[in-house]
């Protein structure tokens, strides 16, 4: 198997799960810790398995190019132990009372794991993945703009990578239009940009792969 799907694959097993069970019509997790305002923006067809749970809603941003907010729900296990995914679920609003499913993506935020200190054992399956992502982790930066996912990864100390992803009206995706690749900190204080890369077919959100950024 190639070795840059071997992450992803628990995430893909949970994906299916999810699917599956929206569609056949069984009992839908929704829950949430969130008020009833929130709850009410959850649409109907949004199932999650059992023992995950909504943890943060974003409703206030225009992702898909028409001029309305549409709605981005997060959620993760209840109780999170290493390799798990936090996922993300678009929905574009068509009007006050309809959503229409536009992408569950399990690849925007990083493994989690109980800690990122170099010092931390996690299972042996996962110390690749763990190596990578140790000092660069604490300092990924996820934002949903108009139009745009935008990414901050840092590759290595002092070096880093902001990825642009823009949605395309035709393909009803967001796709890479531009990497700016720079030196500098956390703070932004000082940063030296190195290189700018522009794509006209750059990969949809879906193929997104940190591991891909990280260097070993």
């Amino acid at each position: 198997m190639n070795k840059k799907n071997l992450i992803l694959d628990a995430t893909v097993f949970i994906l299916m799960f999810y699917h599956s069970n929206a569609q056949k019509g069984g009992i839908c997790n929704q829950f949430t810790d969130w008020s009833e305002k929130y709850k009410k923006l959850i649409p109907k067809d949004f199932c999650m398995p059992e023992g995950y749970r909504c943890y943060y809603f974003i409703n206030n941003v225009d992702l898909t190019a028409d001029g309305k907010n549409d709605l981005v729900i997060h959620w993760e296990k209840k109780k999170q132990v290493d390799g798990d995914t936090t996922f993300v679920s678009i929905y574009q609003k068509i009007n006050d009372t309809t959503f229409v499913h536009r992408a569950t993506l399990p690849n925007l935020y990083a493994l989690y794991f109980k800690e990122y200190e170099l010092m931390y054992n996690p299972p042996k399956l996962l110390e690749k993945a763990f190596l990578k992502l140790a000092t660069v982790a604490p300092y990924f930066k996820l934002e949903f703009r108009k139009n745009l996912i935008w990414i901050e990864l840092f590759t290595e100390a002092q070096v880093g990578v902001n990825l642009f992803f823009s949605y395309n009206i035709q393909k009803k995706s967001w796709f890479l239009i531009k990497e700016v690749y720079w030196f500098g900190d956390n703070l932004r204080v000082a940063r030296e940009i190195r290189e700018t890369k522009i794509f006209k077919n750059g990969i949809s959100i879906q193929e997104f792969n940190m591991f891909d950024y990280l260097y070993d």
